[in-house]
């Protein structure tokens, strides 16, 4: 096989990182191109794995729109070259109509209901969408369910294991009762309009959790004075062994969110785009691993109860031991629907 990766966001680095190895490994010939977000780059360092870089995001929604074709006619480029047989990528908009023109297959990956626009731009375009089995809205014939999240194609007992030695790079001991927070700019076209913890609530959401222990802050964003002096000061690929170990995560990143909850870590979400997330529905509802909120002042005060509940960690551990007997290592899964979808379209 032939397969471009199109990177779009740090995330996706986590996501197909484990398949692009196994595929190089099997023998396959792997190129995967990358909007140059600056921890998107770090990630693909730190992890060794090249890549063809299509540029910047834009910040602002009609900026985004000018990189947007932009990066697209750089992919069209670089997928001219390389002859792929199929062009793999989350939400692609970009990749989708690159490879309808380039007349290749697409196959996307898509785990955000509210992601309306992306949605509209792509499916006309894809020979498949693969979704969790939960995911809210019918696709059509293109769609694909499988049961898992994207989250477990590298946080999978399989694919990961916590090392408590990476908590020495954030000056943590081993045992330490501490939290993780993750803000996000909300930046991305299907937050639009979207709110999480304003300014006042961040500064008393560490605050509060400070009180208990020590707080990891990460954010994609300049903070108030007396919570950048919490800041995460380590690799960003450390952070999932900081979440493995925490007490609580809480935060109003969505993907940080579900990876929390999905290593067994008492995981607390404040935004208005919380009730249309179907992960954090079936996660809530069918596991108790996610605590969600739209009151800011709700998810401190759940944030505060669990950092300071002795057995809380405990029982996330068990609620997590049930949801990975149900789900599915997702990269073992992408890569068997690859070969098959290949095999076909040959």
């Amino acid at each position: 096989m032939r397969v471009l990766f199109d990177l779009g966001h740090p995330a996706h680095v986590h996501l197909f990182r484990n398949a692009i190895v196994s595929l190089k490994t099997s023998g396959h010939m792997v190129l995967v191109t990358a909007s140059e977000r600056e921890v998107a780059v770090d990630l693909l360092q730190q992890y060794r794995i090249p890549f063809v870089s299509l540029g910047r995001s834009g910040c602002t929604l009609g900026a985004k729109g000018v990189r947007l074709a932009i990066s697209a006619m750089r992919l069209s480029i670089v997928a001219l070259r390389f002859s792929p047989d199929v062009i793999v990528a989350v939400s692609p908009v970009r990749a989708a109509p690159v490879a309808w023109v380039l007349r290749r297959a697409c196959v996307g990956m898509d785990d955000t209901e509210h992601a309306t626009l992306a949605r509209h731009l792509y499916m006309p375009f894809v020979k498949a969408v693969l979704t969790p089995a939960w995911y809210g809205i019918e696709l059509g014939p293109a769609q694909v369910r499988y049961h898992g999240f994207h989250e477990l194609a590298y946080l999978h007992p399989n694919r990961f294991e916590p090392d408590a030695a990476m908590l020495r790079e954030a000056g943590i001991a081993p045992g330490e009762i501490f939290s993780v927070v993750r803000f996000v700019s909300a930046s991305a076209s299907h937050d639009c309009g979207h709110t999480g913890f304003d300014l006042s609530a961040r500064s008393r959401l560490v605050k509060a959790l400070a009180e208990h222990g020590r707080v990891v802050v990460s954010s994609e964003m300049q903070l108030p004075a007396e919570v950048e002096r919490h800041r995460m000061r380590c690799r960003a690929s450390a952070l999932h062994h900081l979440l493995a170990f925490a007490s609580v995560y809480v935060g109003d990143a969505g993907t940080t969110t579900t990876e929390a909850a999905l290593l067994g870590t008492p995981s607390v979400f404040c935004g208005t785009v919380g009730p249309l997330v179907g992960n954090f529905r079936y996660l809530e509802g069918q596991y108790g691993l996610v605590r969600c909120f739209v009151d800011s002042e709700q998810a401190i005060n759940c944030a505060v109860g669990l950092v300071s509940n002795p057995t809380a960690k405990g029982e996330w551990s068990g609620k997590r031991e049930t949801l990975l007997r149900d789900c599915v290592d997702v990269t073992d899964a992408l890569l068997r629907f690859l070969e098959t979808f290949c095999d076909v379209c040959s």
